[in-house]
């Protein structure tokens, strides 16, 4: 049923007339496609046609004019009466084990039949592919059954051809499946042409979601600006009952979580499902009047930008930074130290606080969002277009925020709405001040600019001189630039807390970025480039530089922070074990060599 739904969906929002699903059965060498509008199962050889080509070399293919290209089969549009102008089709792809299967739609629809597919059409099909391809391997979808091929004739609404699709061809309005009322019916899933709903647009993006252990109640939800106001009232919250819930709740007070495990348990929804938990726990949903079920969908939205074929930069990444950000304005009372970063007018209240807190949750959200696991260098290298963009400045992080406030203010995503004219401005100023200064490049001048604040606060009296854990003073800003300066360090401090994480876990992440790092320098291998520092996969990676990068760039930063705020001293004590760890294996190595 999940490929029924990500067929129907993909084709309505990328606007086509037919689309189809195929998967490989390797037993067999064929590709099988049980989601069509025969009711049979469909199977061609696994190299035939347009479909065959993508299965067998891994490659998107866009063909412009189907006609003009050799693989595709002219007796399929006139035995059928249907018209092929032009394909796209992607490939099922799953890290292990290659291709799987293939997802194609045909024919761009536009007033004058001239339309072609495009980049944004493309990305936004492999989205779909890459979250299909996931259902299929976490076992949501059934494997093929021993090779039993119905020979019914097939219906006249559909087709079948030798350049390897199975289509259900377009009726009056797009086709969508009737909501699932609770009954159960036998048989193949049935399409019925069923009005347009008004919440399918343009506006994109679109996904798959399960709960966990919950594999029979499988939904497909578009968010904003795709989700009508009806619908979101039915949308489910995770975090009020079972495993999830008590994982909620023992994190929320914790300076660690297990980022890895609240994926798994939420069905890949950690960032979402964190984030509209501590939004409601911390109150801020009542203090700042936020719409609740436009906060969900904002964060499942972003969380929908963050690939899962980044080992680094990926949701579980974004939801551990916002898990510790959390901790850091929580427990260390961070959110009340720097309240005066949202300033107004009026001075400081307790409106100040929540505006400082939910700042924070959302610029942890959203600070890699649409990240494609290279850095800022190699996108200028490659005048990718949003280095093109930015003028090959901070390229990565002005676009995670100015995307995500583009999603923002969508208008089922814009759970703000209500707030009032100046918080809002307040909100989205602080929120792009975090997120542009999460650039390693601005490393040194954030935490010399707060260092510098600290120096001449102690020399006022108003803060200490060390970051000693028995120190009396408390650093209190008294200018919103002194304030932001403190969040900015917090969130860099988050940024990398997995350096403040039992070793086991903070192993994990080491292993995570150094997959990604050496990703990105077979990269530049194949587009001969110099390969990046640290990036070259026949050389020693991150883990073989942590002593270093902790000593110059770490240990200062999070020294840093708990001088200005005594109360999360925890973090530093952590980040502490783990380079002691370190410069452990270190000499070991050392005594090895010699």
């Amino acid at each position: 049923e999940i490929l029924w739904k990500i067929m129907d969906e993909a084709k309505a929002l990328v606007g086509v007339e037919a689309a189809s699903v195929f998967l490989h059965d390797k037993e067999n060498d064929e590709l099988y496609s049980t989601v069509n509008s025969t009711g049979a199962e469909l199977r061609i050889p696994a190299t035939m046609g347009i479909a065959g080509h993508v299965a067998t070399t891994g490659e998107t293919l866009i063909v412009d004019n189907a006609y003009g290209d050799s693989r595709f089969s002219k007796a399929v549009d006139a035995k059928t009466g249907f018209k092929t102008r032009n394909i796209m089709c992607v490939p099922l792809k799953v890290k292990k084990g290659g291709v799987i299967g293939v997802v194609n739609l045909l024919n761009k629809i536009s007033a004058d039949d001239l339309a072609s597919f495009s980049a944004e059409d493309q990305q936004f099909l492999q989205v779909f592919a890459s979250q299909a391809a996931t259902a299929i391997t976490n076992g949501s979808i059934p494997r093929p059954k021993p090779k039993e091929v119905s020979q019914r004739e097939l219906r006249s609404d559909s087709f079948f051809g030798l350049h390897g699709f199975l289509c259900c061809r377009q009726r009056e309005r797009p086709v969508h499946l009737v909501k699932d009322s609770g009954a159960r019916v036998s048989g193949p899933p049935r399409l019925l042409a069923v009005p347009e709903p008004s919440w399918v647009e343009r506006g994109r993006t679109a996904s798959w979601t399960q709960a966990a252990g919950q594999s029979s109640k499988l939904s497909f939800t578009i968010p904003s600006p795709c989700i009508s106001e009806d619908e979101g009232d039915d949308m489910d919250s995770d975090f009020q009952e079972g495993e999830v819930a008590c994982f909620l709740a023992e994190a929320f007070d914790s300076w660690t979580m297990d980022a890895f495990r609240l994926v798994q348990i939420t069905g890949n929804r950690a960032l979402s499902t964190l984030g509209s938990y501590l939004c409601e726990r911390l109150g801020l949903v009542e203090d700042l009047r936020l719409h609740p079920h436009r906060l969900r969908r904002f964060f499942q939205e972003i969380e929908r930008g963050y690939s899962e074929a980044n080992p680094y930069h990926n949701g579980a990444h974004a939801a551990s930074v916002m898990h510790l950000m959390h901790v850091l304005m929580h427990r260390g009372d961070i959110a009340s130290t720097a309240a005066r970063a949202c300033e107004g007018p009026e001075g400081i209240g307790s409106t100040n606080r929540s505006l400082v807190q939910l700042a924070g949750l959302m610029a942890a959200a959203v600070h890699d969002f649409e990240h494609e696991g290279v850095t800022n260098d190699f996108l200028v290298k490659t005048h990718h277009e949003k280095a093109v963009r930015y003028n090959d400045r901070r390229a990565n992080e002005e676009h995670h925020v100015a995307a995500a406030c583009a999603t923002l203010i969508r208008p089922q995503c814009h759970f703000v709405k209500d707030m009032h004219k100046g918080d809002f401005r307040q909100l989205r100023s602080l929120l792009i001040d975090l997120v542009v200064h999460t650039d390693m490049a601005e490393h040194d001048n954030t935490v010399d600019e707060l260092t510098k604040i600290l120096d001449d606060a102690a020399d006022a009296g108003r803060a200490a001189r060390s970051e000693a854990m028995d120190n009396p003073k408390r650093f209190v800003p008294e200018t919103p630039w002194e304030a932001r300066s403190l969040l900015r360090v917090a969130l860099k401090c988050a940024d990398l807390g997995h350096l403040a994480m039992e070793w086991e876990e903070h192993m994990k992440w080491v292993k995570c970025l150094e997959s990604e790092q050496f990703a990105q320098g077979d990269r530049e291998k194949e587009l001969g480039l110099p390969v990046s520092f640290l990036m070259d996969r026949d050389l020693p990676g991150a883990s073989a530089t942590q002593v270093g990068f902790m000593d110059k760039m770490v240990l200062p930063l999070f020294r840093t922070l708990v001088r200005a705020t005594p109360a999360t001293a925890p973090v530093l004590e952590a980040v502490t074990k783990n380079y002691e760890r370190w410069v452990e294996i270190l000499d070991e190595r050392g005594n090895n060599r010699s």
